[in-house]
């Protein structure tokens, strides 16, 4: 299998090379142009110095509009009808077909979800809201099932180290998720799902207001039962029935656009709340039938962008809050005599913001420099806590089991110079960030990128940079675990690469490399098997990744991504021979065709994920899987369509990206929505 697929991307590589110029994702035609980290109707004045380009415009690459083809680093957009033509039902799901990116999923709809990019762990990936970091404090990662794909307008992957612009957590890369903004009053959309076990998805999205101010609601509901039976996997663990996988999830989210004068604003809500069963991995003693999970999200930002004469100038705030609530009523009673129950609990909130200014400077620079600051702060309430006890103390230096509050706080400038010489085919971007951290020494991290347009549809790409993660609160403070005294990852990052565009087709092609120092890792603290985090670590990682986008007769299409990831080594020190990064797969790859024909359209869609290891001594090993699913729609009306899809028509269960977290066989759904 893996072979197959180094032959695609063989091929894949030898069509990039007589091919053309840039890629915006996978889809057959460019994405709009997002004028601002919000994607605001109204437009946002570019440099007049700005470099040439033909293509969409994305803002997550220079963290400013900027036209793909001008950008040194590979970016992907994947569009609300991409979302909707995969079946996505969290972005994760859309993302396993960005080459360069690994998801891991907890089990079924409502569970755990992250992404991490070109060998990186999610806690090494930086997620962004309309611009702003979203990563929790306390994990340091991003959980995509908290956010329902109706409220998503596009979605921008920047791969590479992108520390110098965004800061911590940027080693692998960038996602920014940009949410939908109103448009155009009385823009109405409905849809209602059935599909495996009852599962019932409805929502509804409107859109009011006049030219000065509109308003977009989104509201969507979800229930699933996801009880089913799975295989034996290897000697891992036995055959048996999940239960507990139950999900019941509710999201609303509202956004604001209008003017202020001469001011572009707008303004983001996002509330998600979620009940889950949260029954354990099979292949541990923890597995029960009454583990809840209680969970609300609330997120919140706004924007507010002043264009001037060759330039402009954005102030954004953003706050974020996360209320998870963990319980066990089977513990609350043994031999039928109370004990304790088991009741964790974790209230996290960030407060972020950021100012930014870009202008043109003579014919040939575009300046972008900025200001970020932001704040969080988690409240930790074990289970054998008194509910009594006194208010919760700073978490330094308690034992197990305390109840306390651990904070941190960020400040940060950037200056970025963009060189776009008139007569030049040559285009370079330098830049510096300066970082200080609570409670750690001020770093600089600066990047080198370079663009040479070879030809008019091919563009030859390098880049260079320095890049770190900061450790996150669970990391440094958690009550029994954390450790107060980490310093921050640091890391290096290249990539040389192309991309091509053509009337027909679309690529890209990178090399990449990340080696990171001070990697947090978990060693024994104890005889009972205790963990502690420390600084100990070091990694190395290479690959290889591309994909190629093109167009078939009148209406077909075809995707494919492949990635290699050809090295991701542990080598921390007393190791006899490196060992393989925790779960970082040996490859993955995707495929995608479509077609459509008068009132109907056709998919199938195909992902790929390597061997990998379930534990950091390499000793349990999880099989490749590939993933199948189909679709058929069917436009009965004007505003109205019917479609039938089927996930994982192959019934593997053994598809894992977890150990001990096997997937529903196939799934069957039928979706009746309005156009």
């Amino acid at each position: 299998m893996r072979r197959s697929w180094i032959v695609v991307s063989m091929i894949a590589a030898g069509c990039s090379i007589v091919s053309s110029r840039a890629i915006a994702g996978p889809q057959p035609a460019p994405a709009p142009p997002a004028p601002t980290s919000q994607a605001t109707p109204a437009a946002t004045a570019t440099p007049s110095s700005a470099p040439r380009g033909l293509g969409p415009v994305v803002v997550t690459a220079a963290r400013r509009p900027t036209p793909l083809d001008a950008t040194s680093r590979q970016t992907y957009v994947i569009s609300a009808a991409d979302l909707d033509r995969l079946g996505a039902q969290t972005a994760a799901d859309s993302l396993r077909f960005i080459p360069g990116t690994v998801v891991q999923q907890y089990g079924t709809f409502g569970q755990l979800s992250t992404v991490a990019l070109r060998g990186a762990s999610a806690a090494q990936t930086l997620i962004l809201i309309n611009g702003q970091p979203v990563n929790e404090a306390d994990t340091g990662s991003f959980d995509f099932s908290s956010l329902p794909v109706n409220v998503i307008d596009h979605i921008e992957v920047v791969q590479g180290g992108s520390s110098t612009l965004y800061g911590s957590a940027a080693m692998g890369g960038v996602v920014n998720i940009i949410t939908k903004q109103p448009l155009s009053a009385g823009n109405v959309n409905a849809y209602a799902q059935l599909g495996y076990q009852g599962t019932f998805t409805r929502g509804l999205g409107f859109t009011a207001g006049g030219p000065d101010l509109l308003a977009r609601v989104d509201v969507q509901a979800i229930s699933a039962s996801s009880n089913f039976a799975y295989p034996a996997y290897n000697d891992l663990y036995d055959a048996g029935v999940r239960t507990n996988s139950d999900a019941k999830n509710s999201d609303l989210g509202i956004a604001l656009a209008g003017h202020l004068g001469v001011v572009n604003a707008n303004a983001s809500f996002h509330n998600d709340t979620s009940a889950i069963g949260v029954p354990g991995a099979v292949n541990t003693s923890f597995v029960s039938d009454f583990a809840q999970q209680q969970r609300i999200y609330q997120r919140f930002d706004m924007d507010f962008d002043l264009p001037f004469r060759g330039g402009d100038v954005e102030l954004q705030v953003a706050s974020n809050g996360r209320r998870l609530h963990f319980f066990d009523t089977s513990l609350a009673y043994q031999n039928g005599t109370p004990a304790f129950p088991y009741d964790n609990q974790a209230n996290g909130a960030t407060r972020s913001a950021s100012l930014r200014t870009s202008f043109g400077v003579g014919r040939s620079n575009v300046m972008t420099a900025g200001y970020d600051t932001a704040g969080s702060d988690v409240t930790f309430d074990q289970a054998y806590v008194p509910p009594n006890s006194p208010e919760p103390k700073p978490c330094q230096g308690l034992a197990s089991f305390d109840s306390c509050t651990a904070q941190s706080g960020t400040s940060a400038w950037y200056l970025q110079d963009d060189i776009h010489p008139p007569s030049s085919d040559l285009d370079l971007s330098l830049g510096v960030r300066d970082q200080r951290s609570q409670g750690q020494q001020a770093t600089a991290v600066p990047t080198f990128g370079a663009v040479w347009h070879a030809s008019h549809t091919i563009d030859m790409l390098a880049n260079y940079g320095r890049a770190l993660r900061t450790p996150n609160l669970d990391e440094l403070y958690y009550p029994g675990y954390g450790s107060p005294f980490l310093q921050p990852e640091y890391g290096a990052t290249f990539d040389v690469g192309m991309r091509c565009h053509a009337e027909r087709i679309e690529c890209t092609f990178s090399y990449f490399g990340q080696d990171t120092s001070n990697l947090i890792v978990n060693v024994p603290a104890d005889a009972f098997g205790d963990l502690k985090p420390v600084n100990i670590s070091r990694a190395s990682v290479r690959g290889l990744e591309t994909s190629i986008s093109t167009t078939v007769g009148r209406s077909g299409h075809v995707y494919v991504a492949y990635t290699d990831f050809a090295k991701a080594a542990d080598l921390s020190p007393g190791l006899a021979q490196p060992i393989r990064l925790l779960y970082r797969p040996t490859s993955t790859g995707a495929i995608s065709l479509w077609t459509g024909k008068g009132s109907w359209t056709y998919g199938i869609d195909s992902t790929y994920v390597g061997l990998r290891y379930g534990d950091e001594a390499n000793t349990l090993v999880l099989s490749p899987y590939l993933v199948t699913g189909v679709h058929v729609r069917k436009t009965i009306s004007r505003h109205l369509a019917l479609t039938l899809r089927a996930d994982n028509v192959g019934n593997n269960h053994n598809a894992e990206d977890v150990l001990g977290y096997p997937i529903v066989g196939s799934a069957f759904s039928v979706r009746l929505s309005t156009r």
